[in-house]
């Protein structure tokens, strides 16, 4: 009975510096993402220059990244800090950046969530950037909030005679992360880039780029989000202007529930 306890409180102890040890490491981990600390931490032996333009020379340390981000190193010598995206009571969400050391560029990023203590919950492919001669394959992150957010990956051929694009494709994929830090793929939707103002549906616009068009212009270019979804068009004027496009469907009386965010806000944004 003697050796039960005993064995239980070592256990106990055991854990309280298991606690401790992760804590500390959560700490100096997030000295990485204080953009005055990183200053101060040791340069790396190479310097790169990410897809986004940003200068990426002091790596996150090796036994820090495994302990509290599960970094993998089989394919990758260095991971970087990216930004801290999540911060609540629950739960951390932040990203780093690997750069490949395959042909052309290469360059992923991960979303990893923790819990406030350190302790590892799940991780996620929050961007990529891989180019060569053929082409490039972009994944970027365009929505987020502490709950949501939604990614727009670009298929892009290129035409290796002239560096004249060939050919695009275009997805968005949308996730929920949960106050547990549990995420879950909502929707996959990809968008027809034979529409004249695909790109409606793909970012959130600026104000800037909305006063270049007029006022006829705006009102196609927000009636298209409709018609990419499937909406029956009650006026003449709306139905001649879509059904010859090889990418419309007539189909729903009432599309409102399939806008993505990002529509809705252009919507607002044109009105």
């Amino acid at each position: 009975m003697r050796f039960i306890l005993i064995l239980t409180l070592l256990m106990i102890i055991n854990s309280i510096f298991a606690q401790t040890d992760l804590q500390t490491a959560m700490d100096k981990l997030l000295e990485y993402y204080n953009p005055e600390i990183l200053k101060s931490k040791p340069l790396s032996k190479i310097e790169w220059t990410s897809s986004k333009g940003i200068t990426l020379n002091r790596a996150i340390n090796k036994e820090i990244a495994q302990l509290i981000l599960h970094a993998d190193y089989k394919f990758y010598a260095d991971i970087y800090p990216g930004e801290i995206l999540i911060n609540n009571e629950n739960i951390i969400g932040l990203n780093y950046i690997l750069i490949c050391g395959a042909g052309g560029f290469c360059e992923y990023e991960k979303l990893i969530i923790l819990n406030n203590n350190g302790e590892f919950i799940t991780d996620f492919e929050f961007g990529k950037y891989l180019s060569d001669n053929s082409g490039r394959l972009v994944k970027e992150n365009v929505y987020k909030s502490d709950s949501l957010m939604i990614f727009k990956t670009s298929d892009i051929d290129i035409n290796p005679k002239d560096d004249s694009i060939s050919a695009i494709k275009i997805e968005f994929q949308t996730i929920n992360i949960s106050n547990e830090g549990e995420i879950n793929i909502t929707s996959r939707k990809k968008i027809d880039t034979r529409r004249k103002y695909h790109w409606i549906s793909t970012d959130v616009v600026q104000d800037s780029t909305l006063t270049k068009y007029n006022k006829q212009e705006l009102t196609e270019m927000r009636n298209e989000i409709f018609a990419s979804h499937g909406y029956k068009f009650k006026g003449k004027k709306w139905r001649n202007c879509f059904e010859n496009k090889k990418w419309y469907e007539a189909r729903f009386e009432n599309v409102n529930e399939s806008l993505s965010i990002i529509e809705e806000i252009n919507i607002e944004k044109i009105l």
